[in-house]
Formats: C-alpha cells, sequence, structure tokens
C-alpha cells in the first residue's frame, strides 16, 4: 500500500523527531476516523521501511451502538496489514459527571496499562494541525493563560507512557486524501454533526474565520508561538522551585517568603504544579482555586484542593496530600501507593494497602519521632488487615518493609519542565 512520496518523506521526518530516533516496539491509537486510520498507514510504511514492530489498540468507550462495529473494522483492515490488534473497552460511564473528559482520562488510563504489557516504547497519537487550532479556539473561549492557549506537544508523557503526535503537521483534508487515494474508507463519527458541541461549533467558526485570513495553519502557528512562551515560564518557575522548594516525608515545603517575590505567573505556576504532581492528577486546579489556596498561604490558613492539603509551618508553607483523599484500601499486587511508593515487604492474604489516617496514627504513640507533620503521617502508606495496624514504614520502625520512592525530587523539578 503505497502513500504518495510528499506525505511519507514528511510523516518520517515528523517520526523520528517523536521517537528521537529510538527503535520500537511502538504502539497506535486507531479509532477508525480518518485521522487514525491515515496515521496508521503511514505509520505502517514507516515501520515496514525502517524495521520496526507495531501494535494497534483501539478503545471501545461503549458510548455509541456503532463503536464495537467501528472497532471491529479497524481490527480487520490491521489483519490486512499483518499487525497485531486489540480493543480496551471502559464501562466506567454512570450518566454523571463530563462524559468527554471521563472518557479521556480512561481512554489514556487503558492505554497506558496495554502500552506497559507489551513493554512499548511510545504509542502514535492522530492529532492533526485541525485539532491544534480548534483547541486553541475553545481554550481562548475559555480565558485560559499561557499554559492552556499553548499548543499540543509532538512528545510528552502519560505516567510510564510516552505519547507521541506526529501528524500536527498535517491538515486533515491531506489526511483523507491518502485514505481516498488507497482506497480505504473511515468512519465518521455522529458527534462531528453536534454543532452543540464546543469542538463542533469551533470547527465551524474555522470556516467562517478562514475568509479573513485566520485559518487553521495561522491558528496552529500562533498555538507554537505560545509553547516558546509557555518553555520559558517554565524553567523561570524551574529555577526558582529549586531555591525554595524541598521534600520533606513526602510532603514538599516552600519556603513562604521567597515564594511571594517572586512575580504572579511564576507563583501560579509552581503552586499548580506542586499539587498537580502531588496528586498525580492529569490536570492542573482551575485558576479560581488557585487563587483562593493562594489567599489562604498568605494569610496563613490551611486550605484544601486537588487532593492536597496547604498548611503554614514555621517559615515555610506545606503542601501535603490529604489523608481524606486517600482514605480507600486498596489490594493493588504491585503494592503501589497513591501513585508516589512502592512497598516491599511480607503482604499476606486478606491484608490490604491504605493510608494511615486518623485511627492509624492513634496506634502509633511515637509516630512524632519520626519528624514527619500530622497531615504528612496520616497520609502515610500504611498495612492493615481488618481494622489493625500491622505496619506504617513511614512512622514506624519497620524493617521487614521496604519503602521504594516511585517520584522523587528530580521528577518534581523536569517535570515543572514539561518534560
Amino acid at each position: 500500500m503505497s502513500v504518495a512520496p510528499k506525505y511519507q518523506i514528511k510523516f518520517n521526518a515528523a517520526l523520528y523527531e517523536c521517537t528521537k530516533g529510538q527503535s520500537g516496539p511502538f504502539g497506535v491509537a486507531v479509532s477508525g476516523g480518518s485521522d487514525s486510520m491515515a496515521l496508521l498507514v503511514l505509520a505502517n510504511a514507516w515501520a515496514i521501511e525502517n524495521g520496526h514492530v507495531l501494535y494497534v489498540v483501539t478503545v471501545d468507550h461503549q458510548l455509541r451502538p456503532d463503536a464495537r462495529v467501528e472497532a471491529e473494522t479497524v481490527g480487520d483492515f490491521c489483519s490486512t496489514l499483518g499487525l497485531p490488534h486489540q480493543v480496551l473497552t471502559w464501562n466506567g460511564w454512570v450518566g454523571r459527571g463530563n462524559k468527554a473528559e471521563l472518557a479521556r482520562n480512561a481512554r489514556y488510563d487503558l492505554m497506558q496499562v496495554w502500552a506497559k504489557s507489551l513493554r512499548l516504547n511510545g504509542l502514535f497519537l492522530g492529532h492533526t494541525e485541525d485539532d491544534q487550532a480548534e483547541t486553541l479556539l475553545m481554550s481562548i473561549a475559555r480565558k485560559s493563560g499561557v499554559d492552556g492557549l499553548s499548543a499540543m506537544r509532538a512528545r510528552r508523557a502519560h505516567g510510564d507512557l510516552v505519547l507521541m503526535r506526529p501528524l500536527l503537521g498535517f491538515a486533515r483534508g491531506d489526511l483523507r486524501q491518502i485514505l481516498t487515494e488507497g482506497d480505504i474508507s473511515w468512519a465518521d463519527d455522529p458527534s462531528n454533526d453536534d454543532i452543540t458541541s464546543e469542538r463542533i461549533k469551533m470547527r465551524h467558526l474555522l470556516t467562517d474565520m478562514a475568509a479573513s485570513g485566520i485559518d487553521r495553519s495561522a491558528l496552529a502557528q500562533v498555538a507554537l508561538n505560545l509553547q516558546s512562551a509557555q518553555s520559558a515560564l517554565a524553567v523561570v518557575a524551574h529555577d526558582a522551585a529549586k531555591k525554595m522548594a524541598t521534600f520533606v516525608g513526602g510532603e514538599i515545603h516552600v519556603a513562604t517568603s521567597a515564594f511571594f517575590a517572586l512575580p504572579d505567573e511564576t507563583r501560579f505556576r509552581i503552586l499548580a504544579h506542586s499539587l498537580t504532581w502531588l496528586a498525580s492528577a492529569q490536570n492542573r486546579p482551575r485558576q479560581k482555586a488557585l487563587l483562593q489556596v493562594m489567599d489562604a498561604i498568605g494569610l496563613g490558613k490551611i486550605a484544601t484542593l486537588h487532593g492536597c492539603i496547604v498548611y503554614p509551618r514555621n517559615e515555610h508553607f506545606v503542601i501535603a496530600r490529604e489523608p481524606s483523599a486517600l482514605d480507600v484500601c486498596d489490594t493493588n499486587p504491585e503494592m503501589h501507593f497513591d501513585g508516589r511508593w512502592r512497598l516491599e515487604g511480607p503482604i499476606k492474604q486478606g491484608q490490604t494497602l491504605s493510608c494511615l489516617g486518623e485511627s492509624g496514627l492513634a496506634a502509633c504513640r511515637d509516630w512524632r519521632e519520626s519528624g514527619m507533620s500530622r497531615f504528612g503521617a496520616m497520609a502515610s502508606p500504611a498495612i492493615w488487615e481488618n481494622a489493625q495496624l500491622i505496619a506504617a514504614p513511614m512512622v514506624l520502625h519497620c524493617p521487614e518493609w521496604q519503602l521504594i520512592a516511585l517520584k522523587d525530587d528530580e521528577n518534581y523539578f523536569s517535570t515543572l519542565l514539561g518534560h
């Protein structure tokens, strides 16, 4: 299956930048729409030419009756290419919350687990130049700051998975031309005809704006310009955080006077990153909520946000996990806790991993000898059997248990740069 050289050469160059020249195996996320089907065609040709192994995945959110058929159609096409294909199913929609956001987060989480099982070095996604332009307009409507207005990155991490977007320089029309020339069909999501959808509104607006010279290419370039500004601001925040942030017992301690000497943008960036990083969240808090926490810090008061608690301590303010946000027992066989710790020890049948909490702290008479704060101690990992505390490695001397940090201060600072 051949592709016009001008498209394949452009794709290969973009993918080399995304992969940084590393070898596979790689994954390809394919929904069955035109963008992802063209991605599959281009990626397959690239893989054959360069000797890479590809795996294909489709997520069925079970939100549309045709979704399973579309996933099976992708599987049939993969068979003609000789590529392995797997359908992942999400059953999480219960009729409440932001359906699009929940489905998107679930999709990435499912694909992350799938990619880890295959030891993939990255996952290719089909976002295009059109997506860049539409997202920018949506962000403008939401009055977003620099981060929200910045372009999607061609390469970024989602937990342990590296997401790669080699089509950001491609127009949707060109991708459909590739499929048409190859006599390859694609599925049209009926939501594309929903004029009440925010993205579809922006898609129609783009068409109207193009007559004035403000087309998708121009908007995508603006988003890239803002991405450069975002990178520069991230460096400033990184350097400032290096001088004032320390890590104690799973908490982040920030020098208060030095923090408030910074420009507003830098302060917001450090605070938002700290909360998001500590909670292992995918999205940062809203600006209004950050303002409220900033005010509380200035007044020396306690505040909660994003599953974290912020409180004053001496010349610092401390950002810790909120114990109530962790008050769920976990039988995770890998003994991972809160995305930040892994426990190794003599776990037995019927024992669970959860936070120490108020009741656990009450059972640890000498917990203050650990040097941890009350909030930090309550949010620390503990092993329970029914209601009995078995071990609390951060608070008590538990030589048979080893606590391994999954994220450290180096990770905190590097991710502040957006890597």
